[in-house]
């Protein structure tokens, strides 16, 4: 029997439509519960789920033989579907794209703590600033 072996770490933002604050800390538990799920029904493993009220960041650890984007894009709109249909007076709109970074098996801690303290952060930065710094947009 084969057996891989591999740590291919991603670092990943989905931002809501505009930018509007459209996750409520009720659905937040809904969404971040959902994406862990349909994680694991993809292969992956979801280590870190947090964000504020207009984007989550994920650290995902995705596996070789599956197309990084298709995960992606496959999280964002079935998530949004499942909010649309099971939380009532819900729309959750992912603004076009993502952005995604690469993440060291050294680095994963660090980058663990950043998702934790989102709520924190963004008491002093903006998303576009938070971005800018991590994804030298």
């Amino acid at each position: 029997m084969r057996r891989e072996n591999y740590s291919a770490f991603y670092h990943i933002a989905l931002v809501t439509d505009l930018e509007k604050p459209m996750i409520s800390d009720k659905l937040k538990n809904i969404l971040y519960d959902y994406l862990d799920i349909k994680g694991k029904s993809l292969n992956c493993e979801i280590r870190r789920i947090g964000g504020t009220d207009n984007h989550v960041h994920l650290a995902i650890c995705i596996p070789p033989s599956v197309p990084v984007c298709e995960v992606i894009e496959n999280l964002k709109s079935s998530s949004a579907n499942y909010i649309k249909k099971n939380v009532s007076a819900s729309d959750l709109r992912w603004k076009e794209g993502f952005y995604l970074s690469t993440i060291s098996p050294g680095d994963l801690e660090r980058i663990e703590a950043h998702i934790d303290s989102q709520v924190i952060y963004h008491l002093e930065k903006n998303i576009q600033d938070e971005l800018t710094s991590f994804y030298c947009l």
